[in-house]
């Protein structure tokens, strides 16, 4: 897992994510908290580092007050399917010394997310 590091550029920006994130992570609530993310990194114009009150503000601003989840991004979480439970997600955003970091797959992932959706 490569993490995006505040000394860092990566090649894709935030500003050429844009549109939805369906199939981004396979799962509809995972997507919508990446759209979030997203959006806090478009603001700032980068994908460094953020907090939890970072975050809050964006999906507060957005008319949310019951506080936002990062739904199987930062850790998988288990869910029923047909043939049992499988877990889903984890290790699209680290969480270390009170701050989140953006992987180099999370980008990847609504980058490509957002130019399949487009076509």
């Amino acid at each position: 897992m490569k993490l995006l590091l505040e000394s860092e550029q990566f090649e894709i920006r935030p500003m050429d994510v844009h549109g939805h994130l369906w199939g981004a992570f396979d799962h509809y609530e995972t997507e919508v908290s990446a759209m979030y993310i997203t959006r806090l990194c478009y603001q700032r114009g980068n994908w460094h580092p953020f907090t939890l009150a970072d975050i809050e503000a964006v999906y507060q601003t957005a008319g949310h007050h019951d506080g936002f989840t990062f739904n199987a991004l930062v850790e998988p979480v288990t869910r029923w399917t047909s043939r049992g439970t499988e877990a889903h997600g984890g290790d699209w955003i680290a969480h270390m010394d009170g701050r989140y970091y953006i992987t180099e797959e999370f980008v990847r992932r609504v980058h490509e997310a957002t130019v399949i959706n487009d076509r």
